[in-house]
């Protein structure tokens, strides 16, 4: 059976490099990240941080506050660069920028995404996750940046190139 979402991810986002600004943003020893539908299987989000893509003429830090807005509800402001994610899983190929981040008003709740149309929409959830429920995810469902680290602290001083 073909996998409607996987069609709508390649026809929305693939065959072109994106660029993506992105947010780590911590409420005391817990991780925000948004889950997303890739598949048709209703039970399997992937999670992964705030963030999106950077559009022409917008600088980085525009582009994260923008999409924490439309993907979290919060308001934020940013701190300091902490590092760069290449994604390349073709059709899909991103080189994702990361700050920290803090947020300063706003409540959470699970926004969109305006690319896409209401009924298509991706984001089906936002948490704050600590270290445990991250890793006892399944690793396909989970960010690749987590296979580089042992403990959540460790993306506060992670930096580079990955």
């Amino acid at each position: 059976m073909k996998n409607k979402q996987n069609d709508l991810i390649n026809k929305t986002f693939g065959h072109k490099v994106r660029i993506r600004a992105c947010g780590v943003h911590f409420l005391e020893d817990r991780l925000l990240l948004v889950g997303h539908q890739l598949s048709d299987q209703k039970n399997e989000l992937f999670w992964s941080f705030p963030g999106g893509g950077v559009q022409y003429g917008e600088s980085v830090e525009e582009t994260i506050i923008r999409e924490f807005k439309e993907e979290t509800g919060l308001t934020v402001r940013i701190g300091s660069f902490l590092f760069v994610y290449e994604y390349l899983n073709p059709p899909l190929h991103a080189l994702e920028i990361y700050f920290s981040i803090e947020a300063t008003e706003g409540e959470l709740m699970a926004g969109n995404d305006p690319e896409l149309p209401d009924e298509q929409q991706l984001i089906q959830e936002v948490a704050y996750l600590s270290d445990l429920q991250i890793k006892e995810k399944p690793k396909h469902l989970i960010h690749g940046i987590f296979q580089k680290i042992n403990h959540l602290e460790d993306l506060k001083t992670l930096n580079g190139y990955f």
